[in-house]
């Protein structure tokens, strides 16, 4: 090989290992936007429990092992959170305070309307930096329990195959069958309606998990690809 040829490879190399750094970058960034929208999905989830206690307890749920194995990190992450929302809160009470004696005091001395000034804008820095805060601490939280919810996911995708096909359809067959002139219709609708709700919440967990975990496969896949012609480069 001549010199050419090893410069030449080694410019390839720089090159690939430069694309394998920023792909690891946005394999981070992904877990951290996943971090963000499971947190906004679990609030919400609580909310409707406290609507509904039954809500998402059905045996075996995909929600209810995910919940179970990032207990920890979840509680945490809960306590960080409350903390943050409510300083958050606690400055946009005191900007208003400061907001109300600024429009009082806006004829007064100009010396009193400055200080207001000068308290409004540091009330907005923070509940800025706040709500940076809350970003960061749920993006840490998608870092957390990442390795936790792909492992119970992939443990659940591998064992339900032939249920969702067979079982399942054996089970509504003679859930029907059972229900039929015994049960009036309006109870019947509403049991309808429960399930619909609780498969609706099911899906939304499954759906915001197995996008992430798309999204990352198809980088880290796209990173092995590199450094296999890096590799293979000047054999």
């Amino acid at each position: 090989m001549g010199i050419f040829d090893k410069v030449k490879n080694a410019a390839e190399k720089i090159k690939l290992q430069g694309e394998i750094t920023l792909l690891n970058h946005n394999v981070k960034t992904r877990k951290k936007e996943f971090g963000i929208e499971f947190w906004d999905l679990l609030l919400a989830i609580e909310k409707k429990r406290k609507q509904n206690p039954s809500t998402l307890r059905l045996p075996g749920g995909v929600f209810q092992k995910i919940e179970t194995s990032i207990t920890e990190h979840l509680e945490q992450c809960r306590k960080d959170m409350n903390l943050i929302e409510g300083e958050r809160l606690e400055y946009e009470q005191e900007l208003t305070k400061v907001e109300v004696r600024k429009d009082k005091v806006v004829t007064s001395s100009i010396g009193s309307f400055v200080t207001n000034a000068g308290s409004e804008a540091n009330f907005k820095l923070r509940i800025v930096k706040s709500e940076r805060d809350g970003k960061i601490r749920k993006e840490k939280f998608g870092i957390d329990i990442w390795d936790i919810v792909v492992a119970s996911t992939s443990s659940e995708h591998e064992q339900r195959p032939s249920l969702d096909a067979a079982d399942k359809k054996k089970s509504v067959k003679s859930v029907l069958g059972n229900m039929k002139g015994a049960i009036r219709k309006g109870v019947k609708d509403g049991m309808e309606n429960v399930t619909s709700k609780l498969s609706k919440d099911e899906a939304g967990v499954q759906e915001c998990i197995q996008k992430a975990k798309d999204n990352v496969t198809y980088i880290e896949r796209s990173i092995e690809r590199k450094k296999s012609i890096i590799e293979s480069i000047g054999k």
